[in-house]
């Protein structure tokens, strides 16, 4: 435990960016995820045309592989991680929004580029030293799947408190997440100074030792 302390306060504000955003995605995308299949089938959606919704995002994720590898080797890392958090907005915003299943479609294809933008991985690489980069990686992903434990429980007592599954009260659901992701956009988006003095417009900023 005191050495993933140690990790954590050696690294800069931008791979902690990045561990909080995967905290906040993770927490609120597993929210709407038990109920998304539900809610895409009360808009209409046959069981055909569901399982055809549902891999509009693997397609996304297979079509911008290589382009977004392009672009990470030629523009500003920082940049495409914000594009990919306004992403995550816009697809809660889609959801939240829809009336017919063929909206979500465009919803998911979105939420495909969403997840490939901004990877964590690729931060994480790029943001940590070799000493600190296998304990940080772990330590992203095991602090981005705490709330797994948690949000399912919530979003139950939620929509037990709202009357009941429904379309409408599921939206709301998709409506706090939309608030959610607005507010961690603007988090991200906005320049910080890293403890070692480094902006973090820049994703590549040196680590302090």
């Amino acid at each position: 435990m005191h050495e993933l302390r140690a990790v954590w306060r050696r690294q800069t504000s931008n791979w902690k960016a990045v561990v909080i955003r995967q905290v906040f995605n993770r927490f609120f995308n597993e929210v709407v995820a038990q109920y998304s299949s539900i809610y895409i089938h009360m808009l209409g959606a046959s069981p055909v045309e569901l399982g055809a919704v549902n891999s509009a995002s693997g397609a996304a994720n297979a079509f911008v592989s290589l382009p977004l590898g392009w672009m990470r080797d030629r523009y500003s890392l920082r940049k495409i991680y914000v594009i990919g958090v306004g992403l995550v907005a816009l697809v809660s915003l889609l959801y939240a929004v829809a009336t017919s299943w063929q909206i979500l479609t465009v919803a998911l294809f979105t939420s495909g580029f969403a997840t490939s933008f901004g990877s964590c991985v690729v931060i994480c690489d790029v943001s940590l030293p070799n000493r600190d980069r296998a304990t940080g990686k772990a330590l992203c992903e095991g602090l981005g799947a705490l709330p797994t434990l948690f949000a399912p429980i919530l979003a139950a007592s939620l929509i037990t408190w709202f009357g009941g599954i429904s379309t409408e009260n599921i939206r709301r659901l998709y409506w706090i997440q939309v608030v959610a992701m607005i507010g961690l956009f603007l988090y991200v988006a906005t320049p910080q100074q890293s403890s070692g003095g480094c902006s973090s417009s820049h994703w590549a900023c040196s680590p302090v030792a």
